[in-house]
C-alpha cells in the first residue's frame, strides 16, 4: 500500500532511527517525519528537504491534511525523482 501513495507518515519511535523512513524511499512515497526529535543521517551531505518532510508534532492535525494536499503533481513528481 505504501507503492500507491504519495506520503508515507514516518511517526517518532523509541530510538533515534526507524525503519519506516528507508521503508518509504523503496516504496517510492516522500517520507512526513512527525517526530521533533528525529535527526535525520547524514544532513550534511544529503540536502533533505529536497525528498522529505519534517513536520512538528503539534501540529499533526487538520493544519498537515492541508499541507500535503497542496502540493501539485510536477513537485511530488521532482520529490520522489531526487
Amino acid at each position: 500500500r505504501k507503492g500507491r501513495s504519495h506520503f508515507c507518515l514516518i511517526p517518532g519511535g523509541t530510538s533515534p532511527w526507524t525503519n519506516q523512513l528507508y521503508e518509504s524511499f523503496f516504496c517510492g512515497c516522500i517520507p512526513v517525519i512527525l517526530s521533533d526529535e528525529y535527526e535525520v543521517a547524514f544532513q550534511h551531505v544529503l540536502d533533505w528537504p529536497l525528498f522529505s518532510i519534517k513536520w512538528p508534532e503539534e501540529a499533526v492535525g487538520e493544519a498537515l491534511y492541508d499541507f500535503l494536499r497542496s502540493f501539485t503533481e510536477e513537485q511530488l513528481g521532482k520529490m520522489k525523482a531526487e
